[in-house]
């Protein structure tokens, strides 16, 4: 099985987490066949290189699309959608990156390279949870990040979701109309934990040694594992951007905007229900890979 770890930054300057996340797999005895690093802005090649030598690296800079669009191409995908697939404006005009955009790119190239499993994390996490011990004090404890991902996947899950890091992203806070954000946002169902949040620094700890499998509507985009050979069944998740009245929703995928007032809403292109399989492998151009 070829397991992928991919990872989308404004700026790779450093090999960390990404390190942590392969020993963390290494430890619990999943081979991590690449790492997918989809980027902005700025390259550190040391950080480049420490993960060159862990296991094969991809590089994808955004305004670098010259070998998707290559692949692209060849498949047949239409002209428009390869512009909506492969260029945005946001980045020359604003320096910003919608989500969904930056997650395609690393979809596409475990696409390409023909990954079982892709598995994405963020830049500001750990494969670790927080655990209260004994005495009573707080502490991270590793878990096998990995290993939960492909247990679900054992269960029949399609995509699937993992513990780590044992805080929630919602900050510390209190103000008028929380829940009404938290329900726009699709997180309803945190806002009793992010209204005590000032008690408990936002916190989350996972009691036993191992948490539950839980069925699931909504998965997070930075802890995301995907069955790739059900990806051209999926759903569009992620599209690069949504237009609501002629104006781009950056994170458009994650606002409910069939409660706006009735307007005109389109989304852009995703690459949901594209078959890579459609494309012999040895006919793609040679990747930036390391």
């Amino acid at each position: 099985m070829k397991i992928a770890i991919g990872m989308v930054v404004r700026n790779l300057l450093s090999a960390s987490p990404l390190t942590e996340f392969l020993d963390n797999a290494e430890k619990y005895g999943h081979p991590i066949d690449r790492v997918i690093v989809a980027y902005s802005h700025q390259l550190a090649p040391e950080a480049a290189a420490v993960l060159q030598s862990r296991t094969k690296l991809s590089l994808i800079r955004l305004q670098e699309f010259g070998r998707t669009y290559l692949i692209l191409k060849a498949i047949g995908v239409p002209y428009a959608s390869l512009r909506e697939l492969l260029f945005c404006p946001l980045i020359d005009t604003h320096g910003l990156i919608p989500y969904g955009f930056n997650r395609n790119q690393v979809l596409m190239e475990a696409m390409f390279t023909e990954a079982d499993v892709l598995i994405f994390v963020d830049s500001d996490v750990l494969p670790s949870v927080l655990r209260r011990m004994p005495d009573g004090s707080v502490r991270p404890c590793e878990v096998d990040f990995v290993g939960a991902h492909l247990g679900g996947m054992a269960m029949g899950a399609d995509i699937t979701s993992s513990d780590y890091s044992g805080y929630n992203i919602l900050p510390p806070a209190r103000f008028d109309g929380m829940t009404e954000l938290l329900w726009g946002l699709h997180k309803e169902a945190m806002a009793e934990f992010w209204q005590s949040s000032m008690a408990t620094g936002g916190m989350l700890l996972q009691e036993g040694d191992a948490g539950k499998p839980t069925p699931t509507t909504k998965v997070l985009g930075g802890n995301l594992g995907l069955r790739m050979r059900t990806f051209p069944t999926l759903p569009p998740s992620s599209p690069p951007i949504t237009f609501l009245t002629g104006r781009r929703c950056w994170r458009g995928a994650r606002t409910r905007c069939w409660d706006w007032p009735p307007t005109s809403i389109t989304s852009s292109v995703s690459i949901s229900g594209r078959r890579s399989s459609t494309t012999p492998m040895g006919a793609i151009p040679p990747s930036r890979s390391f």
